[in-house]
């Protein structure tokens, strides 16, 4: 291989482009990958590889995330404003 070649048998895309595909908001895809629930790269932005679209898509096939998403989203604001955060169990 030429030391110019870029190799890119795996594509790479950008939080943008994740949400895009997956039909969602990239502050969604952000959260998810804070989580630790999509994996991702970052040496100049964060990029997640196809691949891992992929396994992500199958192993949480016909789950419901949208409120682990919305609890984290909301954790991170009252954090950012300062209030209190309050863990009631039902």
């Amino acid at each position: 291989m030429n030391e110019h070649t870029k190799w890119n048998s795996q594509p790479t895309y950008s939080i943008k482009d994740v949400a895009y595909f997956l039909n969602t908001a990239p502050t969604n895809i952000s959260t998810l990958i804070k989580l630790g629930i999509i994996r991702s790269i970052k040496l100049k932005s964060v990029s997640v590889p196809q691949f891992e679209i992929e396994r992500f898509m199958q192993d949480n096939l016909g789950k419901d995330l949208s409120h682990l998403i919305s609890d984290e989203q909301e954790k991170q604001r009252a954090l950012k404003e300062g209030r209190e955060i309050l863990n009631i169990e039902n």
